[in-house]
């Protein structure tokens, strides 16, 4: 027999509470030796013992039925997962506990979801844009992900945190340097001839910050590693951008905000 350790919200007198609750799973064999009475998950209401397709028992939390579209279809929970009843779904325990995803439909951890999201996409390729020209909107980056969302600013710097949302980033930039044909010892020449250009001109103060975004995201340097060969002095991407063809990009962020969710 094993134990899960779930998480519930609860409304008490309006205000969200949470509590824990421990349940057990069993084994077929273990089940069949405690004397459970079980039957297939799908035809469990609430408070019976239900079979998972992998053969596990387990108690059925909840059982409830949807209406859209004039069609019914019925959601199961389980302490481990939940699953809407068809002829081709699947509850199996050991895929969700493998991944440590328990509160959904599929055994996927939330991050992997998110990166298939048309949304997360969005979000990706509108600051890949607003990157490569040096100007970057959090807000607007914000507002492009949800039309909904009450603080932008604030969501779109704690996804930039995201680990997933960084690789994600790493791929569409390496995406636009393909297509440019370009590679990352290509953007380190440019840099250095930008440095020349801006040692010249003394003036690369304003493009600082970019020039140690564009290392981050390259990995041109260890997560430790002090930025002391970007001081103050050291890029104005001045002739980068058009040299790799790129533009403001405004048009296109433009269509990515009017499909935000």
């Amino acid at each position: 027999m094993e134990t899960l350790k779930r998480r519930h919200l609860k409304l008490v007198n309006g205000r969200r509470k949470y509590f824990y609750k421990t349940y057990e799973i069993f084994t077929k064999s273990e089940a069949d030796g405690e004397g459970l009475s079980y039957k297939p998950w799908r035809e469990c209401e609430e408070g019976e013992w239900g079979l998972s397709d992998d053969g596990y028992i387990a108690v059925c939390l909840k059982r409830k039925s949807y209406t859209k579209g004039g069609r019914e279809s019925i959601n199961i929970v389980y302490p481990f997962g939940q699953c809407f009843i068809n002829t081709r779904s699947r509850l199996e325990y050991l895929s969700h506990r493998n991944t440590g995803e328990y509160s959904r439909v599929s055994s996927k951890p939330h991050w992997e979801a998110n990166k298939g999201r048309t949304q997360y996409k969005n979000f990706v390729k509108a600051y890949v844009k607003m990157f490569l020209v040096g100007e970057i909107d959090y807000t607007r980056l914000g507002k492009i992900f949800s039309k909904k969302e009450p603080k932008p600013f604030v969501k779109a710097k704690a996804l930039l945190k995201k680990a997933y949302i960084k690789e994600m980033i790493d791929k569409e930039l390496e995406k636009e340097f393909k297509e440019r044909k370009m590679s990352k010892g290509t953007v380190l020449d440019m840099f250095k001839e930008a440095y020349d250009i801006a040692k010249v001109k003394n003036d690369a103060g304003n493009m600082l910050r970019t020039a140690e975004n564009l290392s981050d995201m390259l990995n041109m340097k260890q997560k430790e590693q002090k930025m002391e060969s970007f001081e103050a002095e050291f890029v104005a991407l001045e002739g980068i951008e058009e040299q790799m063809g790129i533009t403001s990009g405004n048009g296109e962020l433009k269509k990515l905000a009017e499909s935000a969710e």
